[in-house]
C-alpha cells in the first residue's frame, strides 16, 4: 500500500504516541516500584483501549470492494477462520498447556515482528526489506524485543504469567518451563538478540550504503531494547500492546478507506479513529462477553490476576485467526 506524504505526515501522530508512551514508562519505572496489580492494569485497559478492538475489525479487512462486512460471504469467511483456528488453539491449551504457551509466545513474536514491516517500509520510508533474509531478521528483531528481552531482564514476572496461564488447565509441566528461565538460557537469548540486531542493521547498510537512512530504524530498535530491558515485563507488554502495536495496526487499517486517507490529508486525525471504534465496537463487546463466560467456566476466583490470565488466554485464541486474516488482507 502506497501512502502519500500528507497521509504519512499525519500518521506521525500514532508513532509519537508510541514513542512517548515507552519513554514515559521507562522514566516512571525508575521512580516507582510497580506492584503486580499496577503492572496488570494496562493489559486490562487494552480490552477497550486499542488492544482488543484492533483485532475486532477483521470482517472489514476481508470484505471486498463495495461489499458490506456483514454480508453472508464476509461473515462466513471470517467466522470460519476464527472458528477453525480458535478451536484448534483452545484444544491445544486443553491437551498441552505448556506447548500452547510456548506457541503463543512464538506466534506473537512472529505477528508483532512482521507487523512492523509496513511501518518500516511505508512510514520510516526505509526500503531495504526486499529480501527474504531481511524480512526474517525484521521479524526476529522487532518481534524478539517484546518477547525475548522481558524474559531476559525480568524472568520472575515472565514466569508468573506463564504459571497463571498454564495453571488454568494444569499445574503439571510448569517444571519444564523453569528451564527456559535459567541464567544460561537467558544469556544465550540476549546474545542471539544482539547478533540479530547487528545482522539486521548490517544487511540494511549493505543494501543502502547510507547510515542516515538507518537512523529512524536504529532509533526505534534502541528505544525498544532499552524499554524492555528496564521496564518490568508485565507492564512493558501492556504498554507496548496498547500504544505501539495496536495503534500502528489501527493506523494501517484506517488507510484502507479512501475517506480516511482524505481526512488525514485535511488534518482531521480523529475522524478515522472514531470510525474505527464504531466498526470495532460490536465484536469488541462480543469478545468481552466471551472473556466473561470463559472466565466463569475455567476460573474459581475473580481477582485481577485471574481475570487477566483469562483475557490473555482469549488473546492467544484470537491471535492465530487474526494473523491469518491480516495475511489474506495484505495479499488481496
Amino acid at each position: 500500500m502506497e501512502i502519500d506524504d500528507a497521509v504519512r505526515e499525519q500518521g506521525k501522530f500514532f508513532v509519537y504516541i508510541g514513542w512517548l508512551s515507552l519513554v514515559f514508562t521507562v522514566f516512571s519505572s525508575f521512580v516507582f516500584d510497580f506492584s503486580i496489580f499496577q503492572q496488570l492494569l494496562p493489559l486490562l485497559l487494552s480490552a477497550v483501549v486499542f488492544g482488543l478492538p484492533h483485532g475486532a475489525v477483521d470482517m472489514f479487512m476481508l470484505a471486498g470492494k463495495d461489499e458490506s462486512p456483514f454480508s453472508l460471504r464476509s461473515m462466513l469467511s471470517v467466522g470460519s477462520i476464527y472458528l477453525f483456528l480458535g478451536s484448534l488453539t483452545l484444544a491445544i491449551w486443553f491437551f498441552s498447556p505448556v506447548l500452547a504457551f510456548l506457541g503463543f509466545i512464538l506466534i506473537t513474536l512472529y505477528h508483532w515482528g512482521s507487523a512492523e514491516s509496513f511501518h518500516i517500509n511505508s512510514f520510516l520510508n526505509s526500503h531495504y526489506l526486499d529480501s527474504s533474509i531481511q524480512k526474517a531478521l525484521t521479524v526476529l528483531v522487532r518481534g524478539g524485543a517484546p518477547m525475548i528481552l522481558p524474559l531476559v531482564a525480568f524472568p520472575e514476572y515472565y514466569l508468573y504469567v506463564a504459571k497463571k496461564l498454564v495453571g488454568i488447565f494444569s499445574t503439571q509441566g510448569i517444571g519444564i518451563l523453569q528451564h527456559f528461565f535459567s541464567s544460561q538460557v537467558r544469556f544465550t537469548l540476549l546474545t542471539l538478540y544482539f547478533v540479530m540486531v547487528l545482522a539486521y542493521l548490517g544487511n540494511a547498510y549493505i543494501k543502502t550504503s547510507d547510515l542516515s537512512a538507518l537512523k529512524p530504524d536504529f532509533f526505534e530498535i534502541l528505544l525498544l531494547t532499552i524499554f524492555f530491558l528496564t521496564v518490568p515485563s508485565i507492564l512493558a507488554i501492556g504498554i507496548y500492546f496498547c500504544f505501539w502495536h495496536s495503534l500502528r495496526h489501527i493506523y494501517r487499517y484506517t488507510l484502507i478507506d479512501e475517506d480516511n486517507r482524505e481526512s488525514y490529508r485535511k488534518g482531521r486525525i480523529l475522524e478515522p479513529v472514531k470510525k474505527f471504534y464504531k466498526q470495532a465496537a460490536p465484536l469488541t463487546l462480543l469478545s468481552i462477553l466471551f472473556i466473561a463466560l470463559l472466565h466463569q467456566t475455567l476460573q474459581t476466583t475473580n481477582t485481577v490476576p485471574e481475570i487477566t490470565s483469562t483475557y490473555l488466554l482469549i488473546i492467544s485464541i484470537l491471535t492465530p485467526p487474526h494473523i491469518a486474516i491480516a495475511q489474506l488482507s495484505q495479499r488481496s
